[in-house]
């Protein structure tokens, strides 16, 4: 099967997938912790990882796939940077017993998202 990413994954998709109630729980963390984390403009600071410089960028549309990784989930959303370029920003969240946290965000690097999404294949 194509991997919604656009690579070859092993990765089935089953009754394991999330449900509904799961997949509105998964967005909603997401959106919370986007908010809880941007500035009072909206903007999302992070750390360029290939320059280290700090930049801004803010949030665009937000893509229907949610795809599991083990017992994690990837969220993806598109944000935008001060010049209108398009960032592919993948949240990973984790359910925990305060409820679903994200654990990493990685920004522009979707061929990490492929890599770890073959680690666990």
């Amino acid at each position: 099967m194509i991997h919604p990413l656009g690579s070859p994954s092993a990765h089935a998709w089953t009754d394991t997938d999330p449900t509904p109630q799961i997949k509105l729980a998964l967005q909603s963390a997401m959106a919370a912790f986007i908010d809880n984390a941007s500035d009072a403009d909206g903007g999302f600071r992070y750390i360029d990882r290939a320059s280290g410089a700090v930049r801004t960028a803010y949030p665009g549309s937000m893509h229907p796939k949610i795809i599991p990784l083990g017992h994690d989930y990837f969220l993806c959303i598109e944000m935008l940077d001060a010049t209108g370029a398009v960032k592919l920003v993948d949240f990973l969240l984790r359910q925990t017993a305060a409820g679903w946290l994200v654990v990493d965000v990685i920004i522009d690097r979707r061929d990490l998202v492929k890599k770890a999404l073959a680690s666990v294949g």
